[in-house]
């Protein structure tokens, strides 16, 4: 195979944006795509923007008004930094003139059945052993998989060569016009995609108060809350930066900060998770990349819809979240340079892993944990008993020390804290069953976790997937450490996050399409072949699933049919790749119908609506929540049911509330004192319609007049209506009514009802 320098290989196409940005900032790629130079931008300002935000909040204590003074620099810096990390001395990865496809790797690669046939029997007998051994079957299921991928593993190294440079396969137009399509796709979905969250009432309320207090220091108090200088939860909770930066720019255009981060960061950072899959897939395996993609984008849209923690609901369903930016974009990034820097030593892909972390440390304080767990991970995965890959793992653990210093620094602090939480860690099965689901989702997830690397045939994707495995399950999966984990690295509620270091949707496609390819003995469709087509189609045939066929038979339907006969119409002169893609049709669409009734994608009602971009809330609850912020008292409290409250608190000049909900209260525990913490749970079941308060009359007055409530609301069927509102007018409130909800405010607040 002929190799050419890697500077503008045959066939591999920029954009203008690709040439224009390297040129306006002074620097000119060498051997730097289009979507590495997009992703090292984010990362540099990210990084840069959380460690302002650290040094000003963290280091002296300033407010927003500081933040804005100083955020001038942060262009600039950009700029000095990008060439600082990009300017780095360069080695030309080689690119294949032709590079072998996949049917010719399946065929000179000595592929066989047994190692994937001994994944497949572990995950069965995982699963049966639910009946004999149903508190130890995963710590046997641990022993076996990995005794089963150390011998692997030790085989695999013991045989490898000396580590060379990946290549990188070149870019057609037709790779860069689908790749287009899929970060367009993942946008639309992005931004028409509504899964209301109530963990909005607390990530949107940070920049709400960051602009309603911008004396006061960055993200040091509970403004939910109706107390005096109620602190943060945690100190880790003044971490993120990314809440900081939806202020900022609601401040800017004057806008609501929770339209900033429903419409404009959800829709941004699909486009970044796009690239950031894409650029993983890219090196873990070169040959079938995109089409690897085109899988995993199916995966997340089709899989674990009724999981609130799963990979595809974080995907895009719920990208506005800051910790939905770290799972999706920020943690594959992470791996990505984690990998590259043990490939190729260069001091780039170290500045650039040092980057990422900081930045991941910037949408979630999970980075402190997650960031440095991926990073170890990726590194440990291609280790090699060796000099030179012993110092690579050395050094590129060195660039996990700012989130595991921070971490140190901070854990003094919270021990106080964490000592109040009541909650039980889960085990290790309890943690996958929240990200993975259960029956066929859980078993796919399995198999991918241990047998991911069996049919592959480049050896050296075999090599990452099977050391990426590998460590994973030994460290982070191990059942014997998961309570020291919960309890010193973690915390009890969060341990489920560590799965998110390993992009398991990505190893599943690769698994499935590697397994299509051996089954057919053909070539998997290039990406501009029925390889699409087929994925319409499967999307096509969801609709006939029960559960989903309100969501398919949107009009979204109709344009997979339109797309399914473009492709099918325009590439499909080689008829031997369809053999491939209907085998992997067969087993997308098997992983759905093989599943109980009530399996939903992330996409799928009732909880997810699909339609025009607005704010993803229920539209009757956020209409009212607006009318409740216009009708509130100053300086007053409130005291509203918890699904009404969940979005008052997203908006600016809100009052705050008596309880904001049981969960919330309960993480407050350590800054209220047990009796009012009870008397708050006690009203806000009340005033929720749950359980009745003994003394209702006589505890509600003494409630408004100890919390300085001004604004009471109630909904249509409150079960103590009648009593409500016999209460409120004896305290001379007056009666308004909206779209059926009850709500009193002082009778000198208003002087008529409004419509």
């Amino acid at each position: 195979m002929t190799l050419l320098p890697d500077h503008e290989p045959p066939g591999q196409t920029r954009s203008m944006l690709t040439r224009w940005i390297p040129a306006r900032i002074g620097f000119r790629s060498s051997g730097s795509s289009g979507s590495e130079i997009l992703l090292a931008l984010l990362l540099i300002g990210l990084a840069q923007w959380t460690l302002t935000t650290h040094v000003i909040g963290l280091g002296f204590g300033g407010h927003f008004g500081d933040l804005l003074r100083w955020a001038w620099w942060i262009p600039p810096g950009m700029v000095v930094l990008f060439r600082l990390i990009h300017g780095q001395p360069h080695t030309p990865l080689p690119v294949p003139v032709s590079t072998p496809s996949l049917a010719e790797q399946t065929a000179a690669a000595p592929i066989r059945l047994q190692p994937l046939l001994t994944a497949v029997t572990l995950v069965a007998l995982f699963e049966s052993a639910a009946v004999y051994f149903p508190s130890s079957r995963f710590h046997l299921f641990w022993i076996a998989a990995m005794l089963f991928l150390g011998q692997a593993w030790l085989n695999t190294v013991r045989h490898e060569g000396v580590a060379t440079a990946a290549t990188r396969q070149a870019s057609s137009r037709s790779d860069t016009l689908i790749h287009g399509l899929l970060i367009l796709g993942a946008v639309l979905i992005t931004l028409t995609a509504h899964r209301p969250d109530p963990d909005d009432q607390y990530y949107s309320n940070l920049a709400v108060m960051t602009l309603e207090h911008p004396e006061r220091p960055l993200l040091s108090w509970n403004g939910m809350i109706w107390a005096e200088n109620l602190p943060t939860w945690l100190p880790v909770d003044r971490l993120p930066s990314i809440e900081l930066l939806v202020a900022m720019i609601a401040h800017l255009l004057d806008v609501e900060p929770v339209a900033v981060s429903h419409l404009g960061m959800a829709p941004l950072f699909a486009a970044f998770t796009v690239l950031a899959h894409g650029a993983l897939l890219r090196l873990l395996t070169p040959t079938f990349w995109l089409q690897a993609l085109i899988v995993e984008l199916f995966l997340l849209l089709a899989l674990g819809g009724e999981i609130r923690a799963s990979f595809g609901v974080f995907a895009f369903v719920q990208l506005h979240f800051g910790k939905s930016v770290l799972f999706s974009t920020l943690a594959p990034l992470v791996l990505l340079f984690a990998l590259r820097y043990m490939r190729t030593g260069s001091r780039k892909d170290w500045l650039l892993l040092l980057v990422g972390q900081i930045a991941a440390l910037g949408c979630s304080s999970s980075a402190l944990f997650l960031a440095p767990a991926t990073a170890g991970v990726g590194l440990a995965a291609l280790w090699r008993p060796d000099r030179l890959s012993t110092r690579r793992l050395l050094t590129g653990l060195v660039s996990t020390v700012y989130p595991l210093g921070i971490g140190v620094a901070l854990m003094a602090s919270m021990s106080q804290t964490m000592q109040t939480l009541t909650w039980t860690p889960l085990s290790v099965e309890q943690n996958l069953a929240r990200v993975l689901g259960s029956g066929p989702h859980l078993w796919l997830y399995l198999l991918t976790l241990i047998g991911a690397w069996t049919l592959t045939p480049d050896p050296r994707a075999r090599r990452t997937l099977l050391g990426l495995s590998w460590v994973f399950m030994g460290i982070f999966l191990n059942p014997f450490l998961y309570p020291l984990f919960a309890q010193y690295l973690t915390g009890p509620l969060t341990t489920w996050r560590l799965l998110f270091a390993l992009p398991l949707p990505a190893m599943a496609a690769i698994l499935l399409l590697s397994l299509a390819a051996f089954l057919s003995k053909r070539d998997l469709p290039l990406p501009a072949t029925p390889m699409l087509a087929t994925g319409a189609l499967g999307v096509l045939l969801l609709s006939f699933h029960a559960p989903w066929r309100g969501f398919w038979s949107q009009p979204f339907a109709l344009a997979c049919a339109i797309l399914l006969l473009l492709f099918f119409a325009g590439f499909t002169s080689r008829w031997r790749s369809l053999l491939a893609g209907l085998i992997l049709l067969g087993m997308l669409t098997s992983l759905t119908h093989l599943a109980p009734p009530n399996r939903r994608t992330p996409l799928a009602p009732p909880r997810t609506l699909m339609h025009a971009p607005t704010i993803k809330a229920p539209p009757q609850l956020f209409a009212l929540a607006e009318k409740i912020v216009s009708l509130a008292p100053k300086d007053r409290s409130a005291l509203l049911p918890e699904e009404v409250g969940v979005w008052v608190t997203t908006l600016r000049h809100h009052p705050r509330l008596v309880a904001p909900s049981r969960s919330y209260l309960e993480q407050s525990a350590a800054q209220l004192e047990p009796d009012a913490l009870t008397t708050r749970g006690a009203l806000l079941d009340h005033i929720s319609g749950k359980t009745r308060l003994p003394d209702a009359p006589r505890q509600l007055h003494e409630a408004v007049r100890a919390y300085r409530i001004g604004l009471v609301a109630v909904k249509p069927d409150h079960p103590w209506l009648e009593e409500m509102t016999a209460t409120m007018v004896g305290l001379n409130f007056q009666t308004l009514q909206h779209d059926g909800y009850r709500i009193w405010i002082p009778a000198s607040s208003r002087s008529s009802a409004p419509e």
